[in-house]
Formats: C-alpha cells, structure tokens, sequence
C-alpha cells in the first residue's frame, strides 16, 4: 500500500504496479483505483501503472478537501502525484469522474508531460453544434429533443 503526501499535508492512496512506461488510471465516482488491477495485470509486464484513490474515495476515503471544489482537489493531488512520483512522458486516462478530473488537471496544470490521454465517459459536450457532432445523442439529437 502505497501514500504520497500531498500539498495539505494529506497522504493519498494509490497502487503502483509493472514496469516500463508510467499509465496513470483515474478512476470513476464512488469507485477506487483497484478497479483497474484486472486490466492493468495483464499489461503489468510491458506498462508501469499508477491507480490513485482520489481523494474521498477507496483508501483516501476520509482525507478532507484542501479546496471548496472537488475537481479543483483531485487536479491538485493528481499534480501533486506526478511531481511526486517523477512522472514525465506518461498516458493519462480517466472513467466519468477521472475523466472530468484528467480534463481540470490540464485545464490548471496544462498536459505538458502527458504523452497521451484516453477520455472514457461521455462526449465533453453533450450537445451536438456546428463545430461539434459528438454528442451524447448523436445524429438522433433533433429528434430526441423535439419528442421531449
């Protein structure tokens, strides 16, 4: 079991498992980082992968918010994780909440240093405009909207 003290004093779980290249895993609401062990030990071999317990979740469950805003916390700590571990050149992917944490952490700290990022959730827009088509309805959008 592994801790690394953030910012505030506070000292965040996470699971550090493999070897090679560092994937950082954030995990959804109401869930923990364990959630990714079944993937991630089948790829132990090749990929080093970080599964933090975000803050008030799993093993860091009863660490208090620093910050009023929680997303603003989890960026911090995620922050906090990667210069504390030494992490450059590293994938970055998030599930529902992780990925609306991953998207705050660059959103204040920039993905300098993220070598790439998986975003599994919904679209980051849930509606469909003129310069995006992705959203959650999808080409069914206008449709759905008028019957409701």
């Amino acid at each position: 079991m592994a801790r690394m003290q953030m910012r505030d004093g506070a000292k965040l779980h996470y699971i550090d498992v493999g070897r090679g290249e560092p994937v950082v895993l954030l995990h959804g609401f109401a869930m923990q980082g364990a959630l990714w062990l079944p993937f991630a030990l089948r790829h132990a071999h090749r990929y080093r992968f970080i599964l933090p317990d975000l803050r008030g979740f799993g093993r860091s469950h009863g660490l208090a918010l620093a910050t009023p805003v929680l997303l603003d916390q989890h960026a911090n700590d995620l922050a906090d994780l990667v210069r504390g571990l030494g992490l450059h050149d590293f994938r970055l992917g998030g599930l529902s909440m992780g990925a609306c944490t991953a998207l705050q952490y660059h959103r204040r700290y920039g993905f300098e240093g993220v070598r790439a990022y998986l975003h599994i959730d919904q679209a980051p827009r849930v509606l469909n405009a003129a310069d995006w088509q992705c959203g959650l309805m999808g080409d069914e959008q206008d449709q759905r909207l008028s019957e409701w």
